[in-house]
């Protein structure tokens, strides 16, 4: 069965990310083109400031989910910069357990792929303008014009909708799920716990607070928080978690009000509206 709750941890900022800011504020960058190019994008490691905050993250999260008694199943992707965010969790030493081993390296949690191509998103757009024109028009369908790129569909069908089918056949009543792993396959998975479909992705896309940052996380549960003795066969609540890098972040994520999921439905007029825009 799914477990009682899920967590889906957004990776800490590699190193990789640095340079693409470069070739977004300068395209002809040659060192940070050369430097990109050095290096798989999966073996990039995190940037040293983002170890300490990861390590932070560890204890928020842990005392978020009340982790210290809970049976946790603990998975994260195997690009680098996932795997060391989730090994650079810290814990509180006072409670005498490890909430944060072991981890299972899981391949079905592996980020969207892009193709042979690896440009910044600035790049993108100049060079593939009707390619970018198409994301813009069906961002859940769009698969990028490179060879093994992949559509957020595409990760929903072939890696998401697994790793929940695996959770099912792993997790039991109570279990606290953890998965640490990448913006677009979080997405992905969004989509489909949610059932998301196309045109609310694209009312979505544009919006920053649809997307969440580095070790920011989702959190879906089982429990009715309006009714905590109530538990159904599904998740049935969600939010947003948005990691406290400041004391106000810290005040702001603790009132971010719970989220009913609701499925969309449409009745004939609101088709009629769609077909006329």
């Amino acid at each position: 069965m799914l477990p009682m709750h899920f967590l889906m941890i957004r990776h800490g900022k590699d190193q990789s990310k640095i340079l693409m800011s470069r070739l977004n504020e300068n395209p002809d960058d040659a060192e940070a083109q050369q430097e990109l190019a050095s290096r798989h994008k999966d073996d990039w490691p995190l940037i040293d400031t983002e170890l300490k905050w990861a390590g932070q993250a560890g204890l928020f999260y842990e005392a978020l989910l009340d982790l210290y008694y809970k049976s946790v199943r603990r998975y994260a992707s195997p690009a680098a910069r996932a795997f060391q965010t989730a090994c650079s969790f810290l814990m509180d030493k006072t409670s005498g357990r490890n909430p944060w081993d072991p981890w299972i390296i899981d391949p079905n949690l592996h980020e969207r792929s892009w193709g042979e191509q690896d440009m910044s998103w600035r790049q993108f757009q100049e060079t593939y303008p009707k390619a970018f024109q198409k994301c813009l028009r069906d961002p859940f369908c769009f698969r990028p014009p490179f060879v093994g790129a992949e559509s957020i569909l595409d990760v929903r069908n072939l890696r998401a909708i697994p790793f929940m089918h695996q959770l099912e056949r792993d997790c039991k009543l109570d279990d606290i799920a953890v998965a640490v792993t990448h913006v677009d396959w979080m997405l992905a998975c969004q989509s489909y716990i949610e059932d998301i479909d196309p045109f609310q992705f694209k009312q979505m896309y544009p919006d920053p607070s649809f997307y969440p940052g580095h070790l920011d996380a989702i959190w879906y549960t089982r429990q009715d928080v309006r009714h905590p003795q109530t538990i159904l066969n599904r998740f049935v609540f969600v939010k947003m978690i948005k990691f406290p890098r400041t004391d106000l972040d810290t005040a702001l994520d603790i009132n971010r009000p719970w989220r009913k999921i609701q499925p969309r439905v449409y009745f004939q007029e609101d088709l009629r509206k769609l077909v006329h825009g």
